[in-house]
């Protein structure tokens, strides 16, 4: 078995084991609270076991990481870790208006006033989904709280 193979292989077998976690710890709780969370858990299951009988039966390997940019991927993902780490302290809304702009910056994109203004649309349609309409708590700015 070749490498990018054996790397297609670790994300179905990855969500193969998350889902096992998920509908473990789901049926430790009542019936109630655990409904959904065994619902969600069985569908990564199914899902993951799906995709990892696919790659298995795959002739070719999909996906080619000898081009990925690794210094790219190690950026993005300690930006995701000062993001975690700043949300309570921020905000919301702040915080994942830098998120995605910075993100969008990295990807390339060069129109500046684009990339701020589609990152604040986004945050606001999330915001107002979420917050306003589906009444989840959201982290919000240092000063209201």
């Amino acid at each position: 078995m070749d490498k990018n193979k054996m790397i297609n292989l670790l994300m179905p077998l990855f969500f193969i084991v998350f889902g096992c976690f998920i509908i473990c710890t789901a049926l430790e709780m009542n019936t109630e609270e655990g409904t959904f969370p065994l619902m969600i858990g069985g569908v990564t299951l199914i899902v993951a076991l799906f995709q990892f009988v696919k790659d298995i039966q795959a002739k070719k390997s999909r996906s080619n990481f000898i081009s990925c940019n690794l210094l790219k991927v190690i950026e993005v993902i300690f930006s995701l870790m000062l993001y975690i780490f700043f949300l309570n302290k921020v905000g919301y809304v702040i915080d994942t208006v830098v998120l995605a702009s910075y993100i969008m910056l990295t990807l390339g994109y060069k129109k500046y006033r684009l990339i701020f203004l589609s990152a604040t649309i986004i945050v606001g349609a999330a915001f107002t989904i979420f917050k306003l309409f589906l009444r989840v708590p959201l982290p919000m700015l240092f000063i209201v709280s």
